[in-house]
This record gives structure tokens, C-alpha cells and sequence, in this order.
């Protein structure tokens, strides 16, 4: 599935694929919501929303990037997708 298209910013694809698996998740196992399974749908939102973003910047600027003297090191926002997941 792509995540931006060429006429599209990538946060409105983004936004479009969050839209997507909010109702998708909301049709198969929230269809009788309350208050608190609204939060919890919420936040499984906000967590996917940061996800899809990460994956899109880690395309662009790659897993490893170099240090302040060079070196390779890991980019941070491979953390922030660990912390999604």
C-alpha cells in the first residue's frame, strides 16, 4: 500500500490511511462503543498516524545515518516505530 501519492502531500496520505483504519477498526470490533473503548480506539489512532509518518521519513533519510564526527549510527526515529509498534 502506498503511503503518499506524486499529487499528494505525504501527511494527507498519512491522514487518509488513518481514516481508513479508523473505521475499518471501528466496524470490526468497536461497534458498540463506550466511552472508554472510544479513548482506547483514540490512541491506537495517534500510535498508527505515528507510525505511518516514521516509515515515510526512514524511507527518505534512511535507517543509518552518520554521527556528529562521521560515524554510522542508527536514526533515532527507528526507536520512535520500535514505540509504535
Amino acid at each position: 500500500m502506498p503511503h503518499s501519492t506524486k499529487t499528494e502531500p505525504k501527511s494527507t496520505a498519512i491522514d487518509k490511511r488513518v481514516k481508513r483504519f479508523r473505521a475499518k477498526m471501528a466496524a470490526l470490533y468497536l461497534a458498540r462503543r463506550d466511552e472508554a473503548q472510544q479513548a482506547l480506539l483514540d490512541l491506537l489512532c495517534d500510535s498508527f498516524r505515528r507510525y505511518a509518518e516514521m516509515q515515510a521519513v526512514l524511507r527518505a533519510e534512511g535507517e543509518i545515518i552518520p554521527g556528529r564526527r562521521g560515524e554510522k549510527r542508527r536514526h533515532p526515529g527507528v526507536l520512535i516505530l520500535r514505540d509504535c509498534r
